[in-house]
């Protein structure tokens, strides 16, 4: 009596089912049929692709064009970081280093990496102001204007107005100073400041680019950026419309684009969609990692997360390296997880 009651329910409970039975579906196929009326096809378009070589940070960075957000609080190593990233990234007498902060022209880092750039033939900007008015008290904004510039393609042109030569500065500073762009650099060693020799002169100011460099460009076996833009630190700037059009157009310029925060609430939402690698140092709550998944689209496990982040920040200056389009996890650069993603 049990049986046949649950062989009823179960009967029952197939006759209310959505799916169609097979009766059904075979009845279907038999009103649904397909023929062929011409021989029109879509066909891959061969074109060139813009990264067939390998990337020159390519141990950092695959993407040499891609949106990198780092996350550190003060004093995490993330200055270090960046003079990493622009030593392996850029590329001498091609790459134009441009840094968007309000302290670029205090901090003795930037004062370094600027002489550090000039001696490897190095463009090397500093912005403290995103907007600005010109003579005609017109408004303007330096990311609108860059991208204006470049995308245009054509003829050399000038962003920003020459400043005087401050006192100390030599033209024995310009003296150009091949090196190995492929310098190998390990990913948990720090810079010591007083190996890029810190001295108290800055050269001059003034933005020079050149509007479309992929017909100039030298033949070298890696793909390096055009420019290598740092936002550090900019406060409420960060979350301007410029800045979100900037970072939804960087690889367009050729450009890899670092935007250091403090907090991860910084970075605004659109400004997530377009992130390609997340860099989270040490002293982070369990809720930033839990932005970070879910802002970055993660299949993997928050617990999983959180203990990659943690094992990954135990030791000073260390950090979890995210490439959100593969779904791969580093401690540092050098050390990869291996973890289940859904």
């Amino acid at each position: 009596m049990k049986t046949n009651k649950k062989n009823k329910k179960c009967g029952r409970a197939r006759a209310s089912s959505d799916e169609p039975s097979d009766s059904e579906e075979q009845s279907k196929n038999k009103t649904i049929t397909i023929q062929k009326i011409n021989d029109a096809k879509v066909k891959v378009i061969k074109i060139k692709d813009p990264l067939s070589k390998p990337s020159k940070c390519e141990d950092m960075f695959p993407n040499p064009y891609g949106n990198v957000v780092i996350v550190a609080r003060k004093c995490s190593g993330k200055s270090n970081l960046i003079a990493n990233i622009i030593k392996n990234a850029a590329e001498p007498g091609e790459t134009s280093v441009i840094c968007m902060s309000t302290t670029v022209n205090k901090d003795p880092i930037w004062e370094t990496m600027r002489k550090w750039c000039k001696k490897k033939n190095i463009s090397f900007t500093g912005v403290t102001e995103l907007n600005s008015f010109d003579g005609s008290h017109k408004k303007r904004n330096f990311l609108t204007d860059f991208m204006k510039e470049v995308l245009k393609g054509g003829e050399e042109q000038e962003l920003g107005s020459e400043e005087e030569e401050p006192e100390g500065y030599s033209d024995e500073d310009s003296e150009e100073e091949y090196y190995d762009s492929r310098e190998d650099i390990e990913a948990d060693t720090q810079y010591d400041l007083r190996s890029f020799k810190v001295g108290h002169s800055k050269p001059k100011g003034g933005l020079k680019f050149t509007k479309d460099k992929s017909s100039l460009k030298k033949e070298v076996p890696y793909i390096y950026p055009d420019y290598i833009t740092i936002f550090d630190d900019i406060g409420e700037e960060i979350g301007s419309r410029p800045v979100q059009a900037f970072v939804k157009k960087n690889r367009h310029l050729h450009c890899l684009n670092i935007l250091s925060v403090q907090n991860i609430k910084d970075a605004c939402p659109s400004m997530h969609k377009q992130t390609d690698y997340y860099i989270l140092f040490g002293g982070l709550p369990y809720d930033a990692i839990e932005k970070v998944k879910k802002e970055g689209s993660l299949g993997v496990p928050i617990e999983s997360l959180w203990e990659m982040y943690k094992s990954s920040t135990k030791a000073k200056f260390s950090f979890l390296w995210i490439d959100v389009r593969n779904e791969q996890y580093r401690r540092n650069f050098n050390e990869l997880f291996h973890v289940a993603v859904k």
